[in-house]
């Protein structure tokens, strides 16, 4: 690939700042690139023309965002906004590595995609770890606008609209994704340990609450009182926070339709799956998949 040195950063590929946003379906792109920054490297505060997505390859540094820093290493994902003032500080100890993606959205389209245009026009979220390999979609990306070969432009679309809808999938997932706390015996105990671990293997089989009691030799009343006084949740709670955080995974591997994730995870009807997402979640699994 070419490289573009300036002194302490090394571009290996470059499409800063086009001559004008290049336009897709719901999308005008502005730039996209990779920077290698060396140790210590220093970019300066500039002002922000469009959203941006960075995603940290590898070495550590600082983002800092409208007078507000955060440290950033590999596996990271930052999110820069329109208007927000933006500086970038590789770490004196190891340099810094990182693809961009710059893009505004098309207004007009608005209504379609209403979700994702208020998360990266108006939350206050900035950085999250990858938890949904989205550096798998960004090298491809690089190498379509690279080589710019046959049938590229539809490749490039399908990689950009990946990205900006995987990283606010990313983003919002981590505030679904507590839905049941992490606990240890510790903290618990013993009994209600066993009940979590017992829910955790088999929460996809469970029919009736009073089974687990039974299964584990314990009265209903006394272990369902015993759950929600050591947890904070009922039982049944519990349970239904489950199904959903699998759910939520089944629906992000692209591999399941809506009615086949109703069907692993033993409910009765798409109906009341979707009922229970929505419970839970505040949105249906058909807007959560489609990335609203």
């Amino acid at each position: 690939m070419d490289e573009l040195q300036t002194l302490g950063r090394k571009f290996q590929f470059d499409k800063s700042f086009f001559d004008a946003p290049v336009k897709f379906r719901f999308i005008e792109l502005y730039q996209v690139g990779e920077m290698h920054c060396e140790l210590g490297y220093h970019i300066d505060k500039h002002e922000q023309n469009c959203h941006e997505i960075s995603y940290i390859v590898s070495g550590e540094g600082v983002f800092k965002v409208n007078d507000t820093e955060y440290h950033v290493g590999e596996g990271d994902l930052f999110i820069t906004r329109k208007g927000e003032t933006h500086e970038i500080y590789a770490s004196e100890s190891t340099s810094l590595r990182f693809f961009y993606l710059g893009f505004l959205f098309d207004e007009d389209k608005y209504e379609q995609n209403s979700k994702l245009y208020d998360f990266y026009n108006k939350s206050d979220d900035v950085k999250k770890e990858d938890k949904r390999n989205i550096l798998s979609i960004f090298i491809p990306l690089i190498d379509e606008l690279y080589n710019q070969v046959e049938y590229s432009q539809v490749l490039i679309e399908n990689y950009l609209e990946n990205i900006i809808v995987l990283t606010y999938r990313n983003f919002v997932e981590t505030e679904v994704s507590r839905l049941t706390p992490e606990l240890s015996v510790n903290s618990v105990g013993s009994a209600v340990y066993s009940v979590i671990k017992y829910i955790d293997k088999h929460f996809d089989e469970i029919g009736k609450i009073s089974t687990i009691a039974k299964d584990l030799g314990y009265s209903y009343n006394y272990l369902s009182r015993l759950f929600k006084g050591k947890t904070g949740m009922t039982l049944q709670n519990y349970i239904r926070n489950k199904k959903i955080e699998k759910s939520l995974e089944l629906l992000d591997s692209e591999r399941f339709s809506i009615t086949e994730v109703a069907m692993k995870l033993k409910y009765d009807t798409v109906q009341s799956f979707s009922k229970a997402f929505k419970r839970t979640l505040n949105i249906s699994p058909s807007e959560y998949k489609k990335g609203k």
